[in-house]
């Protein structure tokens, strides 16, 4: 504490008993004693003064220990650094020596600021408690050491990488030029201190996220619902518990949306589609071949759909599976512009994603694209360091590369996979079912990216590239 003695508003030379909580008084008249409190008669809030000192002492030791973290951490940086230095010295003395210096004088600047911004004014931080509160007070701490050390960094930073450049053929400078990088990474992985600025991290990298998709966008009337429901996920920040477990939970939410949009289409005979009436048109037995392995079992379906399907066929009522075979239960979809199978042209697009729901289909899509997204943000560091390390000259190498490679897997899993195995039922994906696969799979890798720490620096710069 700045302040040797603290005395009374009238210096009665007695302990302070009680503070006066309002800042139209200064320093020294905020402060009373046992005599002070006989005669006063203002009409102001006040305070015992051992709670106003623990409310104070609270405050700067966090203040303490989140100055001492920030500081800790650069300082382990920096010696690692100068251990890397000892490498060179032997070749180049004369330099290594006054890089050395530079972050030897780096340290006790960090060391000197470290011991200058631990003083206080008690009377200031009096004033700065009553006007804006204890909780505001420790934010605006943190906000003045981070940039505080930021600024030290910056202009040390300089000074050392102008040396270092000087030595690139050696591998122990590159080592230190990748450590002063660490000093940025740590600046733009700033420690969230609120819950507030938690929110405000999770809807920023959700809209980075959304402008990466752009054409992809769902705009479905349930997005709010699905936002809230992730970022209860994400607040919970716990990537241990049973991650099948987490998949039941969003998928059942999402389920509303498989229901009540349009997730199939006819397959019709259009240039485009060519591929997949191919497909619909093989021999029966070659469309069965692995069936059991994919979405829709297809034996399973003939057999505990024809009825259901084929009520809505007078001409197909008779047929039995076992009497025609599969090919005949289900050719009536090859002549489906036929005037009396409008009701079933009308209603099996709904009834096949009925079937889906019933026999777990879209639980296996779903879940497959979930794993598929888990592991691409899994190892999307092992991706980024190796592109890093074949490109150095693209410095916004895998900003978005990350995202945007995951989002090129699932669009083959859709337009291949996903419709092949379809069309063997005459269906595909509408423009809306595609846009679900989507707007789900964003939904993931916003959860993923969001919980890998490594990442966050990557997506603010693809937000700020995106949205400024």
């Amino acid at each position: 504490m700045i302040e040797q003695e603290l005395q009374c508003a009238n210096k009665h030379q007695k302990p302070i008993l009680s503070v006066i909580f309002d800042n139209k008084f200064v320093k020294n008249q905020k402060l009373l004693c046992h005599e002070c409190m006989e005669t006063y008669t203002q009409d102001a809030r006040i305070m015992g003064f051992k709670a106003v000192n623990q409310m104070i002492g609270d405050s700067q030791k966090q203040k303490r220990e989140f100055l001492e973290t920030l500081i800790d951490n650069d300082q382990k940086i920096l010696k690692q650094i100068q251990l890397y230095l000892v490498g060179l010295r032997s070749t180049i003395i004369q330099e290594l020596d006054s890089l050395d210096e530079i972050t030897k004088s780096w340290i006790r600047h960090m060391d000197k600021f470290k011991s200058d911004y631990s003083a206080f004014s008690f009377f200031e931080e009096l004033d700065k408690i009553i006007s804006y509160g204890q909780e505001k007070v420790i934010q605006i701490n943190k906000e003045i050491i981070f940039n505080e050390i930021k600024k030290i960094n910056s202009s040390w930073s300089i000074d050392c990488n102008n040396q270092l450049k000087k030595f690139n053929q050696f591998e122990d400078s590159l080592k230190c030029q990748v450590s002063l990088k660490d000093l940025k990474i740590q600046e733009q992985d700033k420690p969230i201190s609120s819950q507030e600025e938690f929110l405000g991290m999770l809807d920023s990298t959700y809209k980075a996220i959304k402008c990466i998709f752009n054409q992809q966008i769902l705009n479905t009337k349930n997005e709010l619902v699905y936002i809230k429901h992730v970022q209860n996920v994400i607040i919970k920040q716990n990537p241990i518990e049973n991650q099948y477990d987490e998949f039941q939970n969003i998928f059942s939410l999402f389920k509303r949306e498989l229901s009540e949009t349009q997730q199939f289409i006819f397959l019709d005979n259009n240039q485009q589609n060519q591929g997949y009436l191919k497909i619909f048109r093989q021999d029966i037995s070659k469309r069965l071949v692995h069936s059991n392995d994919q979405l829709l079992d297809m034996n399973q379906f003939y057999k505990a759909n024809y009825e259901k399907i084929s009520e809505n066929s007078r001409r197909l009522s008779s047929y039995s599976p076992k009497e025609n075979g599969y090919e005949q239960s289900f050719s009536y979809i090859h002549i489906r512009y036929s005037h009396e199978y409008e009701y079933f042209f009308k209603n099996f697009p709904q009834q096949f994603n009925q079937i889906m729901f019933d026999y777990n289909g879209w639980i296996k899509l779903y879940k497959e694209l979930y794993d598929l997204i888990k592991l691409e943000i899994g190892n999307s560091q092992q991706q980024i360091e190796y592109l890093g390390y074949q490109s150095n000259k693209n410095t916004q190498i895998s900003n978005n590369f990350i995202i945007t490679d995951t989002m090129q897997k699932v669009q083959n899993n859709i337009k291949v996979k996903y419709n092949n195995e379809f069309a063997k039922f005459g269906v595909i994906l509408s423009d809306i079912g595609e846009r679900c696969i989507y707007y789900y799979s964003m939904l993931i890798i916003w959860i993923f990216v969001c919980r890998k720490q490594e990442l966050k620096h990557q997506i603010i710069a693809t937000l700020q590239k995106l949205l400024n």
